[in-house]
């Protein structure tokens, strides 16, 4: 009888609530890279479900506001530009003309 303890579902919902906390504010950077790649965006969808992490950008410190812009704009792609900007993200095209 070397019947090995199986969790219960209790035991996994704490689990589970962590790993969302951690991916949650992760999953804000490929989210703004994928929506620079795209030559259309649903900035009020973005808006609404990344609230949060542009609240804490904005009410924030320099060094905070720093390092989400950072790890915000580290892939950005060619198709769009981003702004922060009150409690809004924007995303659009740049001019085609480099010295605008």
């Amino acid at each position: 009888m070397n019947a090995t303890p199986r969790r219960t579902s209790g035991a996994w919902i704490p689990i589970a609530l962590l790993a969302m906390l951690l991916l949650y504010p992760l999953s804000f950077g490929p989210a703004c890279w994928v929506a620079t790649r795209m030559s259309s965006v649903n900035g009020d969808r973005f808006n609404q479900i990344y609230f949060p992490i542009i609240w804490t950008y904005n009410n924030s410190p320099d060094a905070v506001q720093q390092v989400i812009w950072t790890y915000a704009s580290l892939g950005e792609g060619d198709l769009q530009m981003m702004i922060i900007a009150r409690s809004e993200i924007y995303f659009f095209s740049p001019p085609s003309d480099p010295y605008f």
